[in-house]
């Protein structure tokens, strides 16, 4: 896996790299810092929790505010611009379109990583479903996190296209709750979904569902999948703060990596998983640095599909 020496933090017209931003931490009586995060409710979006059950970001003097998980990377972008969060989760897709928009805000730190060895998503379809391959899928409504332009719809797109079917006759929804696809697929209300762990694995061991493709084999491997992003302001008016998390990231992504059996309990009572779900299900791995080389692979998938205008990796690291 590729993982890159250099964590980058553009702020104030500055670049700033990990081994030299990390300042000496808060003296022992200082109060924590606050910081607002917003996740969903993800093992791909889950190392700030991790981190801070570990202590690191208490030993960073920082104290996260985790704020009501919400589903879709775009309206954690939304939150973040509005300055209800501090700092929000999003999928990269959403990331790159918001900063061609002209959104202000900046990628701070990564999330997962995307390994074919062990896919993380899936298009799901209801057990019973005569779809089997790619082709049967045109036509059909297809159930998105975030809908069109989303990560979440761009692999679907993709990998129907690569494997003999037409994106452009499919439909995709939003607003069905992982939980609550099998539903959605009973009803026919969409003929497919695209669900992430740990409800992947919850609604395959439950019968609910049956995997028909791992979609993000599309664009690539060993590539980033999502990351955490903070309002330019934010990180103007709290350049120090924004370092501390930042370390606090890097540590929490060599402590997840190297302690899954921990952070599986983890996940497992914070979403009130069983054991079995968290032990059969697909594992993050957490990127410690953000780089060029698995941030640009994405980018270039969504550029052909025109979800995004072509753009550079560097483009996302800027202000």
């Amino acid at each position: 896996m590729v993982r890159g020496s250099v964590r980058v933090l553009f702020a104030a017209g500055l670049v700033l790299a990990a081994p030299f931003f990390v300042r000496e931490p808060p003296a022992a009586g200082d109060a924590p810092a606050v910081i607002r995060i917003e996740t969903s409710d993800y093992d791909l979006s889950a190392e700030p929790y991790y981190g801070v059950a570990a202590g690191i970001f208490a030993r960073h003097g920082i104290a996260l505010e985790f704020l009501p998980a919400v589903e879709g990377g775009a309206n954690m972008i939304r939150d973040v611009g509005a300055g209800k969060a501090d700092i929000g989760f999003s999928n990269l897709i959403s990331i790159a379109g918001a900063v061609q928009a002209g959104q202000p805000i900046v990628l701070i730190a990564p999330a997962g990583l995307y390994e074919r060895k062990d896919p993380v998503n899936a298009i799901v379809v209801a057990p019973s479903s005569p779809i089997r391959s790619a082709r049967d899928l045109n036509g059909k409504n297809i159930s998105s996190p975030s809908g069109p332009g989303s990560a979440g719809a761009l692999a679907p797109a993709a990998w129907i296209d690569q494997n003999g079917g037409d994106s452009t006759s499919v439909h995709f929804v939003t607003g069905i709750a992982p939980m609550d696809l099998p539903a959605a697929l009973s009803a026919g209300r969409v003929a497919a979904g695209e669900v992430g762990d740990p409800q992947l694995t919850l609604l395959r061991q439950r019968g609910e569902v049956r995997v028909l493709a791992a979609p993000f084999d599309a664009e690539g491997d060993n590539y980033l999948l999502a990351g955490f992003v903070a309002s330019k302001a934010w990180v103007a008016a709290n350049p120090e703060l924004a370092r501390r998390f930042v370390a606090a990231m890097t540590e929490t992504a060599q402590w997840a990596n190297a302690h899954r059996a921990e952070t599986g309990r983890l996940l497992a009572s914070r979403l009130k998983l069983t054991q079995a779900v968290t032990d059969a299900m697909s594992r993050t791995e957490y990127a410690e640095t953000l780089t060029p080389e698995t941030i640009q692979p994405p980018l270039d998938v969504a550029a052909k599909y025109g979800i995004i205008k072509p753009m550079k990796a560097i483009e996302l690291l800027h202000p």
